[in-house]
């Protein structure tokens, strides 16, 4: 369908409307992690306790769902405490070293590793408790610009757009 093609070419709108499934207030089934607070710098480290809703297999915390914590985690070390960035995820790998208990907290940690123009790099972890890596994450991310500088819409607030904080 024409339609559609030419909706996937248009730019895109990063707007954060409170319904991200990791952070979001609004979102009733969010898993409400704070991670806008949660940076600083170039560095975005949270813990969270995942219960028996987010298994795989008894006991055992889902793969996706330490893929979707990695990702926020870099994300947000990207992004900066100051959210200057708009950027989306292009790739990322994980290493799934053990696995990671239902019940117990887990700590999730980022920070930026590289850049290229606006190509961006990040490494994460997640940690036991007792110090064990579950797992490590590089992540390749995409400042989102045009020659205008990063992508908006008009009749946007700034409040509504992630990035457009005061850098």
């Amino acid at each position: 369908n024409q339609k559609i093609e030419k909706r996937n070419r248009a730019p895109i709108s990063l707007i954060d409307n409170d319904y991200c499934f990791v952070c979001g207030v609004r979102n009733p089934i969010s898993l409400k992690i704070p991670t806008k607070a949660s940076t600083k710098g170039n560095t975005c480290t949270f813990s969270w306790t995942p219960g028996p809703h987010f298994q795989s297999y008894a006991g055992v915390l889902h793969g996706g769902i330490i893929n979707t914590l990695l990702d926020e985690a870099m994300g947000y070390a990207i992004m900066g405490e100051n959210l200057c960035r708009l950027i989306v995820t292009a790739d990322m790998k994980v290493k799934y070293l053990r696995p990671a208990p239902i019940g117990l907290p887990i700590t999730i940690a980022a920070t930026v590793s590289g850049q290229k123009r606006n190509h961006i790099f990040a490494r994460g972890s997640v940690i036991s408790q007792d110090g064990s890596v579950i797992a490590e994450a590089e992540g390749h991310f995409v400042e989102m610009i045009n020659k205008a500088g990063p992508i908006a819409t008009e009749n946007i607030t700034t409040e509504n757009i992630v990035g457009t904080s005061k850098c």
